[in-house]
């Protein structure tokens, strides 16, 4: 299947190892005093998703997430702005971490002046999820993704800028990934890497929150951290901290698997079901 024109996505989202299931309220407290656009017009636990979302009826739309062994829901936006997203709230041996993650196309969120809004946003999930890692980013991908998977995007001209894969990131909890726009490390990831050596590294801005997690912040929008010299420097400074089989680009193949060293987390609420372990 030919794929379509890319499009930009500005992509952000948290990971825990909290069971998520336990938290109901999770999206009501998430998306309380921000503007209605910000939140998924759709859900579905099974394509077509065609299921109107509505935060005051969270709990029930959403009620396989919160059972016992939790679900994976995915969202679609359908409103002013268009995308999708997932909020996964698995329990269960073998079990990283739960997450949610949001993708917006990025043009239209910038036309709306949504993404002043991300910054917060993230930092309101961060808290609610009780979360370990964090992030929000720009990049090239296909409308419907993973139907795709043979076809590789290729860079979009936008806002005086080549967006492509460079800065693609995740809220998984297995792996490192490259500097996005906006990196939150929880207190296992800034003790792994080093307190002062992420609070000194040269970048637009840095702070430590109220609960000691480090906010790494590339440039003040997005898109500008795909201008040539800018990437260059976030590749240096990756470089310069040495995480090796840490970074997600740089594991161990194992038994067909990709192996990382990196943090260790307490992910046992996560692998037990109700008192009975998974």
């Amino acid at each position: 299947m030919k794929p379509p024109k890319p499009t930009v996505y500005l992509a952000f989202g948290v990971g825990t190892v909290q069971p998520l299931a336990e938290r109901p309220s999770l999206l009501a407290e998430v998306f309380d005093g921000f503007p209605a656009a910000l939140v998924p017009t759709h859900v579905g636990f099974y394509e077509p998703i065609r299921t109107k979302f509505r935060l005051e009826d969270q709990e029930a739309l959403l009620s396989p997430c919160w059972s016992p062994r939790g679900d994976l829901a995915h969202f679609v936006y359908r409103g002013d702005v268009r995308g999708f997203g997932s909020l996964a709230t698995r329990r269960g041996r073998g079990i990283e971490s739960n997450r949610l993650v949001l993708r917006l196309q990025y043009e239209r969120a910038w036309r709306r002046n949504l993404v002043r809004y991300v910054q917060p946003l993230l930092a309101r999930a961060m808290d609610c999820a009780d979360a370990s890692a964090g992030f929000a980013t720009v990049y090239s991908d296909y409308p419907g993704g993973d139907m795709y998977v043979d076809h590789k995007p290729g860079p979009v001209e936008l806002m005086g800028v080549a967006i492509g894969n460079q800065a693609v990131a995740g809220a998984g909890l297995v792996c490192i990934h490259p500097f996005a726009w906006l990196n939150v490390f929880g207190e296992e990831y800034s003790e792994y890497i080093g307190r002062q050596r992420l609070m000194s590294l040269d970048v637009f801005d840095s702070w430590e929150d109220a609960r000691k997690r480090i906010w790494i912040k590339m440039c003040e929008w997005p898109h500008e951290l795909y201008e040539p010299e800018l990437l260059a420097h976030r590749d240096a400074l990756v470089a310069s901290l040495n995480l090796g089989e840490a970074l997600c680009d740089q594991g161990r193949l194992v038994d067909y698997r990709w192996v990382h060293t990196g943090p260790e987390f307490d992910r046992s609420q996560l692998r037990q079901i109700g008192s009975e372990e998974s």
